[in-house]
């Protein structure tokens, strides 16, 4: 069953927003899907369907990007590493 695309986009934009509001979680596939209000598989189909990306690769980029911002603002490279998540 496929979901319509303004499902998908609305799946992909809650969360988005999840990751952006608490950057640091523990972010799984389960929870990820969940505040989405979606299964994993489903999520997973909807991040390559309107982003071209999975989840995962969204959540990389989204932790490259905090180390980077961090990592510019100066002081010490270690700091923003672990802050970041990685």
């Amino acid at each position: 069953m496929s979901l319509p695309a303004e499902t998908r986009a609305d799946i992909v934009k809650r969360a988005c927003e999840a990751v952006v509001a608490r950057p640091g979680a523990a972010w799984t596939s389960a929870r990820l899907a969940q505040a989405g209000g979606t299964t994993p598989v489903r999520l997973q189909r909807a991040f390559r369907e309107v982003l071209g990306l999975s989840p995962r690769d969204y959540l990389v980029a989204c932790r490259r990007k905090r180390f980077l911002e961090a990592v510019r603002g100066g002081g010490r490279v270690t700091d923003p590493i672990y802050e970041a998540g990685f």
